[in-house]
């Protein structure tokens, strides 16, 4: 891009995002697969729709950690340490359908035996559709998380097939 074409601004917005996606390349995804022994723990997977226990919003998983990724002052402003588990369990990035994103512990969070679509502007950004019962990720998160889609057609067998069973 020249710099006459659209300007020096519109030359250095070009300059910059470039920069970035150069950068993104360079450092590249983490993965996080279940599989790992520091991952044993981690019992819910990205698209699964849960409820939280404690506050009872429903959710969609976008992300998790084996345990606790927050610094010191939001682990003790959340009270974390009041978790019978604390920070030393999975945590999970979720969107919720009140439109903010949370980080929740993986005690708080059960399975919505009655899944919907969640509400969220940022849904589209994470995945690609909703099946009724969970969320397809789209490319980018299954890069980062390859073996939870499998996970997530266990639960979602075993959770929602052993629902139907019962209503028969």
């Amino acid at each position: 891009m020249v710099p006459g074409q659209h300007g020096a601004v519109g030359y250095l917005v070009q300059h910059t995002l470039e920069h970035i996606e150069r950068k993104k390349e360079e450092v590249g995804v983490e993965v996080k697969l279940r599989s790992e022994e520091k991952h044993r723990d981690v019992c819910y997977s990205i698209g699964l729709v849960m409820k939280h226990k404690r506050y009872g919003y429903n959710c969609v998983i976008y992300g998790w950690d084996p345990t606790c990724m927050m610094g010191h002052e939001w682990i003790r402003n959340m009270n974390v340490h009041s978790l019978p588990h604390g920070h030393h369990q999975p945590f999970y990035n979720v969107l919720v359908e009140d439109g903010s994103c949370r980080y929740a512990a993986q005690e708080n969070l059960e399975y919505n035996v009655e899944p919907q679509e969640i509400s969220h502007p940022d849904v589209g950004r994470y995945f690609s559709e909703f099946t009724g019962t969970h969320y397809i990720p789209n490319a980018e998160l299954e890069i980062r998380y390859p073996e939870d889609l499998e996970f997530v057609y266990e639960t979602v067998q075993n959770i929602y097939s052993a629902k139907e069973d019962t209503a028969e």
